[in-house]
């Protein structure tokens, strides 16, 4: 957490957080003129029908907007999480080298295939949701498994290369920072607090990844 505190750190935070707000209110300000639009060609004149409509539509692009602005997050997060690993590795590991990191078109082709297979996955699992309870579990799980490989895989791969990053993201069979994962999953559902995920998980999981790191040389 101190990693995270630390200024030279931090301030990607807000750099990120402010290119995630700056990116994302034109699309939410473009589409509440396209209602302005359609209510005037509905000749909704100004009672009380148009209010309610832009009342109500107002209240979708907030959540929508809401909604949006963590996976952003994320993404702007991604062009400064190598910069928050070379100073965490300055600080706490130097006798850590970093070799081939994940390569910007290697994260790119694996995002696309992990984010395909889970729409795939979601799809097939859409009839559990009839089932209430058990299906928003299934949703739940298959979510959880999407969140922590494209988090492993932003994370890990500023330091490691993909074949490292794939292995200890694996569900199953040796895979790492399982309870990690799970924590940053739950806290990305409170609002407010998921904002600061994308960037705790970076300065969090880099700990732990350069630390195994660090401990395997020690143990050669």
């Amino acid at each position: 957490m101190s990693d995270a505190f630390a200024k030279k750190n931090v301030k990607y935070f807000f750099f990120s957080l402010v290119i995630a707000f700056v990116l994302i209110i034109p699309p939410i300000y473009g589409l509440s003129l396209l209602v302005e639009v359609l209510l005037t060609d509905l000749n909704l004149g100004e009672g009380w029908l148009r209010w309610l409509a832009l009342f109500v539509a107002n209240i979708i692009f907030v959540t929508l907007g809401y909604f949006l602005i963590v996976p952003l997050m994320f993404i702007v997060m991604s062009a400064f999480s190598g910069f928050v690993a070379e100073n965490i590795r300055k600080e706490r590991y130097p006798d850590i080298s970093f070799g081939q990191p994940v390569s910007a078109s290697e994260a790119i082709l694996e995002t696309i295939f992990i984010v395909l297979k889970f729409v795939l996955y979601f799809l097939i699992a859409s009839p559990a949701l009839l089932v209430f309870g058990a299906g928003y579990i299934i949703f739940f799980a298959i979510g959880f498994v999407l969140f922590r490989k494209l988090l492993l895989l932003d994370v890990l791969g500023a330091h490691l290369p993909l074949n490292q990053v794939k292995a200890d993201s694996a569900t199953f069979e040796g895979g790492k920072y399982m309870v990690t994962s799970i924590c940053l999953y739950v806290v990305s559902f409170i609002p407010v607090l998921n904002l600061f995920v994308p960037y705790l998980s970076i300065c969090i999981l880099l700990n732990q990844s350069m630390a195994d790191e660090l401990e395997a040389l020690e143990a050669r």
